[in-house]
């Protein structure tokens, strides 16, 4: 089981550090900088595996990143916000579905 904690938590980190990266490419420098707090707290801990989908509300409802969900839905400009001006920059590289 260990192995298995040990794949999840590298699985974890790739995807929170594309997720960090994808946020500086669309100008979201508050929403970055909220989200690599509060990844380096989720990261020094260590958790239990969630098993069950009552596991895994339980644990949301402990609220223990619910000051930086605040913060980063504070941020300004948004992340709507920052998606469309990044739309807007390169527009040219999008294609439209019609």
């Amino acid at each position: 089981m260990a192995g298995t904690c040990s794949i999840s938590k590298i699985v974890v980190l790739k995807h929170l550090q594309e997720t960090v990266d994808a946020l500086a490419l669309l100008g979201a420098s508050c929403q970055q900088q909220v989200l690599r707090v509060a990844s380096e707290i989720y990261v020094g801990r260590t958790r239990a595996a969630i098993k069950t989908v009552e596991e895994f509300c339980a644990a949301g409802l402990e609220g223990e990143f619910s000051a930086f969900n605040s913060r980063f839905h504070a941020c300004s400009p948004s992340l709507q916000e920052c998606h469309e001006a990044y739309l807007t920059r390169h527009q040219s590289l999008f294609v439209a579905i019609i």
